[in-house]
């Protein structure tokens, strides 16, 4: 919905968005908000507004207007008050756009887009209509065309068949929370500067192993908010190292894993120093005494090589995590899924997880404040895990949201 259609229209119909219409994957259409104004005559869709202040207001009645009759199409003419479509209205007051949303609403059969102009829109259709409320950054532009077809391409370009290649919508950047890994073409050397030996091997592991490397160096450096995210996904904390243990580089660690005797079976962690280095470490030996466990690490033989550490987390890659049994999650799997009730009504987001001992307890922040609500984990109250959506389904217990 918007009052430039042909400038939509324009800068979705080319290039592979194009070439996925004309193949029926996709399809959208612009529709002229002025198309549903009551001032047949001049097509006029704002006003001022109340209270005063700088600038025009987009009308409801228009806006609201040209919603029914999408959805009139939508429905083969059928109108249903209550089946909402699902509205995306793009303002700088909405949550940021991210590779996450794009993929939630690239399941979506049918998406609508609202584009403000001027100052905004009347608040009640705002109310009457809208779903989500969506940025793509915090700045302001003219108008909400633009921000649109962004979100537009990003979305279309994970329908299948959109991409010639299926794969490079799963390895390029924010996948798996990773910035892509660089690339190179010929010819091999261009101003002095070479492509990378490995990428001429051959060696399709090797060629792999390289690039995950790179995706991660790159995404600690340029992207550390990113990084922390695929630290927290695909690397799981087992400890902390608190001190030093005698004059041989061995060392306190204080196990945050709910199984410490796994150091017995660990062959390799990664230690993450304060600096933001990463190192690859051989456990040579552990054992345990209170609440710590001893570890030596094949790489140090002295106490001056690892006094540096003290503090530095200890963290194994999610393939060398302890095995689940079937309906048991990874904490780190859970965090950040949505949590929405029976009826698919959103309300809110897993923020925390306690554990009580007699049962996990899910700390759910709602949607629309900051306030917490704390969920049982029993099987009364949690109806089913979505890994794949992300999504959590819980039955509301009585006096659970008072």
């Amino acid at each position: 919905m918007t009052l430039f259609p042909e400038m939509v229209e324009q800068g979705l119909d080319t290039s592979i968005l194009g070439r996925a219409r004309d193949k029926g994957l996709i399809d959208f259409e612009a529709v002229n908000i002025r198309d549903y104004s009551n001032d047949i005559k001049h097509r006029k869709v704002d006003d001022y507004t109340y209270g005063g202040g700088a600038g025009m207001l987009m009308q409801a009645q228009p806006i609201y207007d040209c919603y029914t009759a999408i959805k009139e199409r939508i429905g083969d003419g059928s109108f249903d008050k209550e089946k909402k479509l699902r509205v995306v209205y793009v303002t700088p007051q909405g949550a940021v756009f991210n590779q996450k949303m794009a993929a939630d609403m690239a399941r979506e059969e049918d998406l609508v887009f609202l584009c403000g102009h001027y100052e905004g829109v009347d608040e009640r259709v705002l109310q009457e209509i809208v779903t989500d409320y969506v940025s793509i950054g915090d700045y302001v532009l003219t108008g909400g065309e633009l921000p649109a077809m962004v979100m537009i391409d990003a979305i279309s370009r994970l329908v299948p068949g959109v991409l010639n290649n299926d794969e490079s919508a799963q390895t390029e950047s924010f996948s798996g929370h990773l910035l892509e890994y660089p690339q190179y073409s010929r010819p091999e050397e261009w101003m002095g500067r070479k492509v990378p030996a490995i990428l001429l091997s051959g060696d399709h592991r090797k060629v792999d192993d390289w690039r995950h490397k790179q995706c991660v160096l790159r995404t600690k450096e340029r992207r550390p908010d990113l990084y922390m995210e695929y630290m927290k996904a695909e690397r799981f904390q087992v400890g902390v190292i608190a001190s030093t243990h005698g004059l041989q580089g061995e060392v306190n660690v204080f196990p945050t894993t709910e199984d410490p005797a796994r150091f017995k079976k660990l062959k390799k962690v990664k230690l993450h120093t304060q600096r933001g280095e990463e190192i690859d470490l051989d456990i040579a030996s552990a054992r345990f005494f209170k609440k710590f466990v001893i570890v030596k690490f094949k790489q140090f033989d002295n106490i001056n090589d690892v006094e540096r550490f003290k503090g530095c987390e200890l963290t194994i890659d999610r393939k060398d995590a302890i095995k689940l049994a079937p309906g048991e999650y990874y904490c780190a799997d859970l965090m950040g899924m949505a949590i929405v009730d029976e009826e698919e009504k959103e309300l809110g987001t897993l923020t925390e997880i306690l554990q009580t001992g007699a049962n996990d307890v899910y700390e759910m922040t709602l949607k629309d404040s900051e306030e917490k609500v704390y969920i049982p984990a029993i099987k009364e109250c949690i109806k089913q895990i979505d890994v794949e959506n992300r999504r959590i389904i819980i039955h509301v217990m009585e006096g659970l949201l008072n």
